[in-house]
């Protein structure tokens, strides 16, 4: 039997999981005809619920912050590519210093080298930890001087503070109107899931080309989400909730 990826929706933040069931529902819209009775079913009851709560995060995501904290990201992402880029340009340099530098900061940074495709918060959390290591380890904090970054790094820890700060400013202001979005998830939540199971049975019993370009549509989409959940939180964990999330 062809199964999805396993994907602790759980763990998704609010807004990633909405936009996860959002276009899920989307990628089936066009052939929701054609996959057969009972996943058409699932499908339509289960875009009735998605909607709700994708509409009431995106209300929820509106804020005086939004506009600041997305400048903000993207001064913290350009400095941080600006940074990777010397790394990357001095790791062929022929200069035997510079480049043993570069080779320890690209090693040891690997971790972090796709921050900018993570969520808002993983985003600061792990920028803030990856200079912590920076600072906190003589070695990379010495190569860092060699190949002249060190600048960069200070602009990058002074933009990625104002950003944190203005994401807690955000939490803070939203939060009384958080909770009607919570309340929402747990239908939609199931929701997808159950249509995810729907899918996957369908593949076994009653397969066609649309159902299963479907699939493959669906799957790569839980795979460039299942990216985004953070280091820790990847691994499974099937007593998290009563109706399984790792689906």
């Amino acid at each position: 039997m062809k199964n999805f990826l396993k994907l602790n929706v759980s763990r998704l933040p609010n807004e990633e999981a909405a936009t996860l069931f959002k276009f899920s529902f989307e990628l089936a819209a066009p052939v929701a005809s054609s996959i057969g009775e009972l996943a058409f079913a699932a499908y339509t009851s289960g875009n009735e619920k998605v909607q709700p709560f994708f509409s009431q995060i995106s209300q929820i995501k509106k804020s005086e912050y939004t506009g600041q904290i997305n400048t903000k990201r993207d001064e913290c992402t350009d400095t941080w590519s600006e940074i990777k880029r010397f790394i990357d340009f001095e790791e062929n340099s022929r200069d035997s210093h510079k480049r043993s530098s570069a080779h320890k900061l690209a090693f040891d940074l690997k971790p972090y080298w796709d921050l900018h495709k993570k969520p808002m918060s993983v985003q600061f959390e792990k920028t803030t930890e990856m200079l912590e290591k920076i600072n906190n380890t003589t070695e990379l904090k010495e190569a860092a001087i060699e190949i002249k970054i060190d600048g960069l790094l200070a602009e990058l820890e002074l933009k990625n503070k104002s950003f944190t700060q203005l994401y807690k400013n955000r939490l803070q202001e939203i939060g009384s109107r958080e909770e009607s979005g919570t309340k929402l998830r747990p239908e939609a939540q199931e929701a997808y899931i159950l249509f995810c199971r729907v899918i996957e049975l369908a593949m076994h019993f009653t397969p066609n080309q649309e159902l299963s370009n479907l699939f493959n549509q669906m799957d790569e989409l839980r795979v460039k989400y299942h990216a985004m959940l953070p280091a820790e939180e990847t691994t499974t964990d099937e007593d998290a909730d009563e109706i399984d999330p790792e689906m």
